[in-house]
């Protein structure tokens, strides 16, 4: 089986890093730009003692202008891959949303939500 298994955290340690990541995003369209890799390996815990807990979004090798969006390019890990670049069409800073939803779920639940096997 392809899933991953992580130790589940907690709803009130979920809640602040949901509210820095979204706000780190926020920011990012502000700038027009698309993280275009939002993954667990992508986000770095600052302090795993201190509370809240602080991260911060990393790796931005992916990352481009909203105007450098080509349809049917390889961005995004699989696991946390938007529909919209699946399916080749046209994608904008909202990948890194539906990237950022999977990335939570699976922080919640303690799995991922979408597995897939890259050699298909």
């Amino acid at each position: 089986m392809l899933q991953r298994k992580h130790n589940a955290l907690p709803i009130a340690e979920i809640h602040p890093v949901l509210r820095q990541l979204t706000t780190a995003l926020l920011h990012l369209e502000a700038l027009e730009i698309i993280h275009a890799d939002i993954k667990p390996e992508n986000i770095m815990v600052v302090n795993r003692l201190q509370h809240p807990l602080q991260v911060k979004l990393i790796d931005f090798g992916l990352a481009r202008h909203v105007s450098e969006a080509v349809p049917g390019t390889a961005v995004q890990s699989l696991w946390y891959r938007a529909p919209e670049v699946l399916l080749g069409m046209d994608f904008s800073e909202q990948i890194d949303m539906w990237s950022l939803g999977a990335v939570i779920a699976e922080i919640a639940a303690g799995f991922g939500l979408f597995p897939a096997d890259p050699r298909i």
